[in-house]
């Protein structure tokens, strides 16, 4: 069912509405409040635009996930989600091979597993400083990409019960919870007493 929760803060100004499937349906978000430009606008300003959207989010419905490559070529993935009474923070080492996009959508990913043990409000933002995850989510065309699938198969679920927003946030920039879950893939990427985690068993389809 589609919820008729109405988000009243700052909204972003791309925000497509995506159809998953049936009645289910999920917002991406690639941009702020305004159009703005992550390697020419000041931090602080970006910041400020970020909090407008996150100050607005119900408390128990926001993850945040981070996907990053070290100096050694070592990935890792970090999820960290907050509610009023409890918080839960996940980092991976990821298969040699992945890459920082990979790494990312791997952190969303496993995120939505983690979603299972929180009881949440009628909406879930998932924050990620991975515009271009988004954007692949979002522009979705059937490719044979078994993490994506995987995903949107798990939205696509989510989306009966919530209303499911992604959502971009510059990294970088001080806002707490991103960088939790930066700091938690770092320290998953250069752990070195852990082996480099296997491909998870992903679904190979999706029904759209």
């Amino acid at each position: 069912m589609q919820s008729n929760h109405q988000h009243s803060g700052a909204t972003p100004l791309d925000a497509e509405h995506r159809s998953l499937g049936g009645s289910a349906w999920c917002f991406f978000h690639t941009n702020l409040p305004v159009q703005v430009n992550k390697q020419k606008d000041h931090p602080t300003y970006l910041r400020q635009l970020a909090l407008e959207i996150i100050n607005d989010i119900p408390v128990d419905a926001v993850k945040y996930t981070d996907g990053i490559r070290n100096d050694s070529d070592c990935t890792g993935s970090g999820i960290y989600i907050k509610t009023h009474n409890q918080e839960l923070k996940i980092q991976r080492r990821n298969p040699y091979f992945c890459s920082v996009f990979r790494s990312e959508l791997i952190a969303i990913d496993e995120g939505l597993d983690s979603l299972s043990s929180f009881s949440c409000s009628n909406e879930i933002w998932i924050l990620t400083g991975s515009r271009s995850s988004i954007q692949h989510l979002a522009n979705w065309n059937r490719e044979r990409d078994n993490t994506g699938m995987n995903i949107l198969n798990k939205l696509k679920s989510l989306s009966a019960s919530y209303r499911i927003h992604l959502q971009w946030i510059p990294s970088h920039v001080s806002i707490q919870g991103n960088e939790i879950a930066d700091a938690l893939a770092k320290a998953g990427a250069d752990d070195a007493s852990v082996p480099s985690a296997p491909p998870p068993t992903w679904s190979c389809s999706l029904e759209l």
